[in-house]
């Protein structure tokens, strides 16, 4: 299936397609900028080649998401760890999903809905922790921006992001809304001794105030009705 999508993405390169040369062009500047401290995407490596026929396949098989900034992540993180269609087929799956693809398409109006249900879930778990951010007047779309859309690769070594993935997999149409809620579950008892600002930056990394294993650990045991 990668195979034949990506001789077709060459071919409309090649016939000089308008939407997959700018995509192409997009794509150029930010393949060196992959997850820079894994050294793996250095210009013309073999990587770095299989991540750009990565992301021009994806583009022109999802016409309607084509190439937005952060995609890259997504299929450099599942390159490294998948052979060519095993990743393109995963990354054509976490797509499907429509929190994953609006987000990528950073519509606004669904963002703004996305953080409303976080807010709803989190208070659902504590109502506690949920009237405290109210009061603070903490933005749950800040938090959608700085971790749902690059799909907690800004919060989380990529080994625990693997981990996330495996569990949004699991169940796609909620595994980001659980994530997510389980940051806040597993960081309660600290969120409630800080002000707004401490708060984005706390949740943007939990891993500096719980392990990985305590967070697992609440993710795995977390039900959301």
């Amino acid at each position: 299936m990668f195979l034949t999508s990506r001789d077709r993405a060459l071919k409309a390169l090649k016939d000089k397609d308008p939407t997959m040369k700018e995509n192409a062009e997009y794509i150029a500047k930010d393949l060196e900028r992959t997850l820079i401290s894994t050294n793996q995407f250095n210009y013309l490596s073999k990587n770095w080649k299989r991540l750009r026929d990565m992301l021009y396949t994806i583009s022109y098989a999802r016409p309607d998401i084509g190439y937005t900034q952060g995609l890259n992540f997504y299929a450099g993180l599942l390159i490294l760890n998948c052979r060519n269609n095993e990743a393109f087929n995963l990354l054509s799956y976490l797509l499907s999903i429509p929190i994953i693809s609006n987000c990528m398409m950073v519509d606004a109006r669904l963002m703004e809905m996305y953080a409303d249900v976080l807010e709803e879930l989190v208070s659902g778990q504590s109502q506690r922790l949920g009237k405290y951010l109210k009061s603070l007047g903490y933005k749950f779309v800040s938090y959608v921006f700085d971790a749902v859309v690059p799909l907690f690769m800004k919060s989380f070594p990529y080994e625990t992001v693997l981990k996330i993935i495996d569990r949004i997999i699991q169940k796609p149409e909620i595994g980001i809304y659980r994530v997510s809620v389980a940051v806040f579950k597993a960081l309660e008892s600290i969120l409630l001794t800080q002000r707004a600002e401490q708060i984005m930056m706390t949740v943007k990394w939990p891993l500096d105030h719980v392990t990985e294993d305590e967070l697992f650990e609440i993710l795995d045991n977390l039900v959301i009705d």
